[in-house]
């Protein structure tokens, strides 16, 4: 039996368009053309043609790759060190989008996070629990933690869950600081690179600063003031905790710069 394009589409369940593109590939060539009225016609035979190559559409193999397939090979068993090797490219894309959907999740939720953050700026009290941690302690330019902070993700891979933040000690030396800086974890990492640790469960004062790094200073005089008025001793260094820095595409606006100041408080003695 002999079908015009049409008809064909219809019993393929491919548009004429992509049969069109099939015979100008040489991937599905027209049975005959009709040289006066320009019709292509296919026969019966080339449905199972059709079915095949859609399998192998499916299957996310190239218009070429498909073309090699049925011009080289007959049964499926011959079609083994391609499929194989398919699958193992298919595996590594996997592997690939998986570390993008991670990072658009990443990105997703620090936005989330930084909205939260900017309606709440007011100075609490929070509970803060244990915390597994990996750090870096140098001497040096506070705007030098950067590259710090890459290698803390570089060592941890897998390993990091959640924020990197700096600590300083009350002591702080701001013409030669020295700067912890670290990150959270979820078990110890094997890496001569990296110092791991624990930051103990605490009590800490906490402000939103919302804008660039160079304007720390002010809310830290407002942390400071905080805890003076209501009488608290510090008992551990401030804790910079970055939320939302430079993105991970743009630079950003560092006015939308959003970083939470920490510090470790316990009632006076006196």
């Amino acid at each position: 039996m002999e079908y015009r394009i049409g008809d064909f589409a219809l019993i393929t369940r491919f548009s004429v368009k992509v049969l069109r593109n099939y015979h100008e590939t040489g991937l599905l060539e027209p049975r005959r053309i009709d040289y006066i009225t320009g019709y292509r016609y296919y026969d019966e035979s080339q449905i199972e043609r059709t079915r095949i190559i859609g399998q192998l559409k499916e299957w996310d193999f190239s218009l070429k790759e498909i073309r090699e397939i049925l011009d080289e090979y007959e049964e499926d068993r011959e079609l083994i060190p391609i499929v194989l090797r398919k699958r193992e490219e298919i595996r590594k894309r996997m592997e690939k989008l998986s570390r993008i959907e991670k990072d658009l999740t990443k990105l997703l939720k620090i936005e989330e996070e930084s909205q939260k953050m900017e309606k709440n700026r007011d100075i609490t009290v929070k509970e803060i629990g244990e915390k597994k941690i990996i750090s870096i302690t140098y001497r040096g330019a506070f705007s030098e933690c950067g590259q710090y902070m890459g290698r803390l993700f570089k060592a941890a891979r897998g390993s990091a869950s959640g924020r990197v933040f700096n600590l300083y000690g009350q002591e702080l030396d701001m013409d030669d600081p020295e700067v912890t800086v670290c990150l959270e974890v979820k078990k110890k990492v094997n890496s001569s690179d990296v110092e791991n640790g624990v930051l103990p469960a605490s009590r800490v004062l906490s402000l939103i600063h919302l804008g660039p790094y160079e304007m720390l200073g002010d809310s830290y005089r407002l942390l400071v003031d905080k805890r003076e008025e209501m009488g608290l001793v510090q008992s551990g260094p401030y804790r910079e905790i970055y939320i939302k820095g430079p993105g991970m595409i743009f630079r950003g606006n560092p006015r939308k710069y959003v970083t939470e100041l920490q510090v470790p408080i316990s009632p006076s003695e006196s």
